[in-house]
């Protein structure tokens, strides 16, 4: 059976469509292709969504899977991002999807703040050709600059490389700014970059500016906030799951 013919396949595909039906902003955050063979070769998807808006989506995902008879699966272990997890079984493999309230942001000069709230860019979104809201074009571009100094990133990972070379290409006609930060970027380089893309957010008005002392007490209250969540995932760990899918 052929990928696009399975009941998990058209449970991915349908959620698009029953989000902007249903009035639920799923804001892409990265370009990745929605094809079988990317979908399946590793790497996720990655969208922004107001932080209430947990409960319609699972409304949605559930009700879509039922019609549907696929399954999923979801981690909500960080307090600021959802994964969803579309199970392919045909393939042996499952979809994966992260979905976040913030936009998570890095600045090595520590002069920014380490997120942005949905309530900074939700006046500034835009619709994408594939229905979908979209952040504009120099915001997401700056975003992703940013975010590649959260994880120790390098350039030369496939799906890193992949998307820097997307990135360049709508930065030429999009963002004149920050497309001379992608010229010969390497791994190296991603401090500087990442440090010249929060600047240019801060410009732009949607993240706030901050102090170093400031910057290390907003990394101490994340952590704190995460520790109900971490203690929860530890008492989870021994627990037995078991996935129903499908009428009672």
């Amino acid at each position: 059976m052929a990928v696009s013919d399975t009941p998990g396949w058209r449970l991915f595909l349908g959620i698009f469509a029953d989000a902007r039906g249903r009035g639920l902003p799923l804001v892409p955050l990265r370009p990745r292709g929605r094809d079988p063979a990317t979908a399946l070769s590793g790497g996720d998807y990655d969208f922004l969504l107001p932080p209430d808006a947990f409960p319609l989506l699972v409304d949605l995902l559930w009700q879509r899977a039922a019609a549907e008879g696929a399954s999923f699966s979801i981690n909500r272990t960080n307090p600021h991002k959802i994964q969803v997890f579309i199970h392919i079984p045909e393939a042996g493999r499952s979809i994966q999807l992260e979905l976040w309230t913030r936009l998570e942001v890095r600045d090595p000069a520590r002069r920014s703040a380490r997120w942005i709230s949905w309530a900074a860019v939700a006046p500034l979104l835009g619709i994408g050709d594939d229905g979908l809201p979209r952040l504009p074009p120099e915001i997401e571009i700056a975003c992703y600059l940013s975010h590649l100094a959260t994880r120790r990133k390098r350039v030369e990972t496939p799906l890193v490389s992949e998307r820097l070379v997307a990135y360049a290409t709508l930065a030429a006609t999009q963002s004149p700014r920050l497309a001379p930060l992608f010229e010969g970027l390497t791994t190296a380089g991603i401090p500087v970059a990442a440090a010249a893309a929060n600047e240019r957010l801060r410009e732009l008005g949607v993240l706030a500016s901050r102090t170093p002392a400031a910057t290390m007490f907003d990394a101490l209250r994340d952590k704190v906030t995460a520790l109900p969540w971490k203690w929860d995932r530890r008492l989870r760990r021994g627990a037995r799951i078991v996935a129903v899918t499908g009428a009672d």
